[in-house]
């Protein structure tokens, strides 16, 4: 639903979430680290990664 109102309406949509299967469709991830300060940043594919693994492991 979120990939086709983006086409049809050529709108740009941010989410917060660790949900593999919205991060798989988005054109461009960023992560957001706290160290006493927020700072955004562009992150890789691998990051997908990172999240099936974690999901899988907490299942256990």
């Amino acid at each position: 639903m979120i990939r086709h109102l983006a086409d049809m309406t050529n709108t740009q949509f941010i989410i917060k979430t660790f949900r593999s299967e919205l991060v798989k469709v988005a054109d461009k991830l960023h992560g957001v680290n706290t160290n006493r300060v927020s700072r955004v940043n562009v992150v890789s594919r691998k990051t997908l990664e990172f999240i099936e693994h974690d999901q899988s492991h907490n299942a256990e």
